[in-house]
């Protein structure tokens, strides 16, 4: 990855389209491209590049650019990641995860994004719903590898992949809907 071009949003922006390009049909760009469309309406910003990464508003207007409705869900506590994370891997839909990473000291190391590409649930966990059996996420980490696993063992923290003992506390999910989609 260049860093000047692309930080972790533009990255996680990129893993996502090529899937939605294959599922909606729109043109897949590149990350230089993804960073560059997602400034475009925040003239004020500093240059384009280097890239030290992207807003929450940034993801969305870059998923309108490619004729995407972004849905945006804030992550209250983990069942929420659960429920939205099962339902939309469900659906075959990509989905960015926007956390805040915290080292062993509990001391705050800045904001990550990754792109959510799978789940896995313990089954023999008695559950009344399927999503709360998930216990843990593979995500495509640009700082880590395209499959690297995140453990949700806390009501509030992830584990991650970082060879460290970092926790990450998710803030948001960007979902990429078609306008097709209407609802929820």
């Amino acid at each position: 990855q260049d860093s000047v071009v692309a930080a972790c949003a533009s990255i996680a922006l990129w893993s996502c389209l090529q899937s939605t390009g294959y599922k909606f049909h729109h043109y897949i760009p590149s990350p230089a491209e993804i960073t560059k469309c997602a400034s475009e309406y925040f003239p004020f910003l500093p240059r384009h590049f280097p890239n030290h990464g992207l807003t929450f508003e940034q993801i969305a207007l870059s998923f309108r650019k490619y004729n995407l409705e972004p849905y945006l869900v804030r992550i209250s506590n983990i069942l929420v990641l659960k429920y939205a994370v099962y339902s939309y891997i469900r659906a075959q839909l990509p989905i960015i995860m926007g956390f805040e990473l915290y080292n062993s000291g509990n001391v705050s190391l800045g904001l990550h994004a990754v792109t959510i590409l799978g789940v896995n649930t313990n089954q023999s966990q008695q559950c009344s719903l399927q999503a709360e059996a998930i216990d843990k996420i593979y995500v495509h980490d640009d700082q880590v590898c395209p499959f690297a696993g995140m453990e949700l063992n806390g009501l509030k923290r992830l584990s991650t992949s970082w060879g460290c003992d970092c926790k990450a506390e998710p803030r948001f999910l960007a979902i990429p809907l078609t306008s097709k989609i209407r609802i929820d």
